[in-house]
């Protein structure tokens, strides 16, 4: 029960932080490497329309998933 609890802070510990570091420009630009900067422009780019972005991004998130 106590390893549980210690998982899922740590868990919300590292989201508030990757949270703060996204909505930072200065510790975005220092703190996150350039492959996540692209998954994230590619998340959000997907997802305003999912139906067609998903082919365009494909060979880049195939990279992603080789690594």
């Amino acid at each position: 029960m106590i390893l549980m609890n210690h998982n899922a802070e740590a868990y919300l510990r590292v989201f508030k932080q990757v949270n703060r570091i996204f909505d930072s420009p200065e510790e975005y630009e220092n703190d996150i490497p350039v492959i996540l900067k692209g998954l994230r422009f590619a998340i959000e780019d997907i997802w305003a329309d999912p139906r067609s972005k998903t082919t365009q991004w494909q060979s880049f998130l195939d990279t992603l998933a080789a690594a």
